[in-house]
């Protein structure tokens, strides 16, 4: 709980959320996988409220990676 979970090397890390944004922060999972496996990285964003993953996602894409979103008909927010 309270931790943002971040690629580095081939792990899975718990970090300390950062100042900004919600806690835990989807974007630092995405940004940091997109990092590490370039086009390789795929995101998976699903129903949720606010823009958190957006930057995220945007990270994955200029990777060269791919995103998946949920349809907005079966999203509950």
């Amino acid at each position: 709980p309270n931790s943002d979970v971040i690629v580095e090397g081939d792990c899975l890390r718990l970090r300390a959320p950062g100042a900004r944004g919600p806690k835990p922060l989807v974007d630092r999972l995405f940004q940091s996988a997109a990092a590490h496996f370039g086009p390789r990285c795929v995101a998976v964003v699903l129903s949720g409220t606010g823009s958190d993953g957006a930057e995220g996602v945007r990270a994955v894409k200029a990777a060269g990676g791919r995103v998946f979103v949920q349809e907005p008909r079966s999203a509950k927010y």
